[in-house]
């Protein structure tokens, strides 16, 4: 092989590299620059690869141009990406589960697993690189729903995913937490409560991780808690707290 000349890719491999090129470029500048950071051309240089073969790989359907097929492609891994941010949680509540502290009640216990999984998965999102890419893809698709940014089909498939993975954490999180520790949706929200304590949990780590680099990110960690003195809590910790006692009460709550 002559020196400078690219290896031979095949199609997967080659889309395979192009792909991963665009989600790096989404998670540094999606947000700042929306789907422009998903680029083609850009992608090629990244990834060093031929670029009669990035073209190649990205033609022959329908009337879309490889740089739309390119985006696309890179927005639905993104979708994708976002299971991964549910690892740390998860993680959190097994170590929590296989060594509960012991002379605590429900309550305490629901508490104190509170106080350690949300602050796990604050510092996890905050240093997650496929965050930053759902973040990034959140905003492209709320941008493009007012100008056309993406089409119809693209569109309706990433929000159908969306709601597949909210499911998925409510089935596999929310309700065996829920029936763990006895609680129960609140009767004036009944089975929407599962999906606004997502939807609000997710906004909130969102958001918070969004502020982070920014002087707000001083006033995250090290707090005390009103009614549990001693204890480090984090910001998203004592807001997660608040989510709960929002939506769902005891289950004998309402029996006494």
């Amino acid at each position: 092989m002559s020196k400078g000349k690219k290896p031979r890719l095949s199609a997967d491999e080659c889309k395979e590299r192009l792909v991963v090129a665009g989600l790096d470029a989404l998670a540094e500048r999606g947000l700042s620059i929306g789907l422009d950071a998903v680029n083609l051309e850009q992608a090629v240089r990244d990834a060093e690869v031929p670029r009669s073969s990035a073209y190649a790989a990205w033609s022959g359907k329908d009337d879309r141009s490889p740089q739309e097929l390119f985006q696309q492609a890179v927005l639905m891994r993104a979708v994708q990406a976002r299971r991964e941010t549910e690892d740390a949680f998860g993680l959190a509540i097994s170590d929590f589960l296989e060594a509960i502290p012991e002379g605590l009640s429900k309550r305490e216990q629901l508490r104190e697993l509170i106080r350690r999984t949300a602050t796990a998965n604050l510092r996890a999102v905050l240093n997650s690189r496929s965050c930053q890419i759902v973040f990034a893809m959140r905003s492209i698709v709320n941008t493009a729903s007012s100008q056309s940014l993406l089409d119809e089909e693209l569109l309706a498939w990433i929000q159908t995913t969306e709601q597949t993975l909210r499911n998925e954490t409510i089935e596999t999180l929310y309700k065996p937490m829920a029936a763990f520790f006895g609680m129960q949706p609140r009767p004036e929200y009944g089975d929407k409560a599962w999906h606004l304590a997502e939807i609000a949990s997710s906004s909130l780590s969102e958001g918070l991780s969004m502020r982070y680099r920014l002087p707000a990110g001083n006033y995250f960690y090290d707090l005390q808690h009103p009614e549990a003195a001693g204890e480090d809590w984090s910001l998203m910790a004592l807001l997660f707290e608040r989510i709960i006692d929002v939506f769902f009460e005891p289950r004998n709550e309402r029996e006494t």
